[in-house]
């Protein structure tokens, strides 16, 4: 039996292997959406618990951040949430259903965008089962070097996370490229058993 924060993480850890092999944006897209929606509906259900944790261990209910969606309550006006949450869901909604708009194409995902996603969706995940796992503690440090105007390092609670980023910066001149895609991807390959398989190039 599969439970639903199981699935989620195994979409989201298979997404992350999909991100690094740099190979099809598309997929990796969908399996990240999924997960960051199931995991939006849990934290949902949990709302009152996850916030009383997360006030206790900051202190201060100014700090308190929970789900991506409420992180965008919390930062879009009522009156624009809908139509807010219809244009961050376009591609998602796209790659899902096809009942009302089967005559229409997407532009192509960027890496940035599905980069985000992903971010959003460990997020919800490490908000409630408090951890993460091997791939997304890895693909968190590559996010931070990619994107260190985006991280808050006050709100980091692994020393490691940060050190791990900052010698990605050194290393790649553009943590984007190929070659750092490729380095990121053999490290996931020697980290979480299972994820991969045995003996594959």
């Amino acid at each position: 039996m599969i439970t639903k924060i199981e699935a989620a993480e195994r979409q989201l850890d298979t997404a992350i292997k999909l991100f690094f092999e740099n190979v099809d944006h598309l997929s990796c897209y969908t399996l990240a959406a999924v997960s960051r929606e199931i995991t939006d509906d849990l934290c949902e259900k949990q709302k009152s618990e996850l916030y009383r944790a997360e006030l206790e261990r900051l202190g201060d209910p100014q700090r308190v951040r929970l789900s991506f969606r409420d992180e965008m309550e919390i930062l879009i006006k009522p009156e624009h949430r809908k139509e807010a949450m219809r244009l961050l869901k376009k591609a998602q909604n796209f790659l899902k259903h096809a009942d009302r708009d089967h005559d229409k194409e997407l532009e192509d995902i960027s890496a940035e965008e599905v980069s985000l996603l992903i971010f959003s969706a460990i997020r919800n995940f490490a908000l409630l089962v408090k951890r993460t796992s091997p791939a997304m503690a890895i693909f968190l440090s590559w996010f931070t070097a990619a994107h260190p105007n985006l991280i808050n390092t006050q709100s980091v609670d692994y020393q490691s996370l940060l050190e791990l980023a900052a010698k990605m910066k050194k290393a790649f001149s553009n943590v984007y490229s190929e070659l750092s895609f490729r380095t990121m991807y053999r490290i996931l390959r020697a980290h979480p058993p299972g994820l991969f398989a045995p003996n594959q190039d």
